[in-house]
C-alpha cells in the first residue's frame, strides 16, 4: 500500500484467494476490501485487508462480478457500479 503522507510502499498480508480485475476501496478505519474478480471464473468472495491480516467475508450477493468499480461512502457502506 503507498501511504500518501509519505510516497512510501508499505507491505500488506496476501489475500486469501487469487483474484485479478478485482475491485478494491479503502475504509474510513484503513483497512482495504477486495471485491469480486477472476480467478478460473468469476468470483463473488470478498476479503478486508487489515493491519492485523487478511480476513475472508460474506460473498457478493448478486454473485460473481469482475472488473466492476467501488466507491466508499461517508455512511461507512461500499457502493458497487
Amino acid at each position: 500500500m503507498l501511504r500518501a503522507e509519505t510516497l512510501l510502499w508499505t507491505e500488506r498480508p496476501s489475500l486469501l484467494e487469487g483474484r485479478c480485475a478485482l475491485s478494491c476501496v479503502r475504509l474510513g478505519d484503513g483497512s482495504v476490501l477486495c471485491l469480486g474478480g477472476y480467478g478460473g471464473g468469476e468470483l463473488a468472495s470478498v476479503e478486508a485487508l487489515t493491519a492485523v491480516g487478511t480476513a475472508a467475508l460474506p460473498p457478493l450477493s448478486s454473485g460473481g462480478r469482475y472488473d466492476l468499480a467501488t466507491a466508499a461512502r461517508a455512511d461507512g457502506s461500499v457502493l458497487l457500479l
